[in-house]
């Protein structure tokens, strides 16, 4: 018996493939940037150190991406990152100090993103 053509599941299947293809042609660098002498001199909070941002960075690449993909620093609000490391942080057993470093990395990291796409995106100005 021949297979009848459903238009509808192919449909879905295009979608979740150009959602995959996406997601998935990121690199880690574009979804958690490396942590640099610039990112580290942005200075969201007291007491934060490159050395504990390149530790929250670890850690959001290493555990978070145990039990699921990981997502670009930039595709939540501090407010939203905030509630999800909430939650995750006390799912994945994370201590204060290492869920002190994930989200310093994570709001830093989406800041210098901001900061880059801010100056790739505006005309460089000349002068004559």
């Amino acid at each position: 018996m021949a297979r009848r053509w459903k238009p509808k599941a192919a449909k879905g299947a295009l979608i979740l493939a150009g959602a995959w293809i996406v997601t998935g042609c990121m690199t880690t660098q574009q979804m958690a940037p490396p942590v640099s002498d610039v990112m580290s001199g942005i200075g969201l909070a007291p007491g934060i150190t490159g050395q504990s941002l390149e530790q929250g960075r670890q850690i959001y690449l290493s555990q978070c991406g145990k039990c699921h993909s990981i997502e670009p620093v930039n595709r939540y609000s501090d407010r939203r990152w905030k509630e999800i490391m909430e939650e995750m942080a006390a799912e994945s057993r994370l201590g204060d100090h290492q869920k002190t470093d994930v989200l310093a990395y994570i709001l830093t990291a989406r800041r210098f993103m901001e900061m880059t796409e801010d100056r790739e995106s505006k005309p460089a100005i000349v002068e004559e």
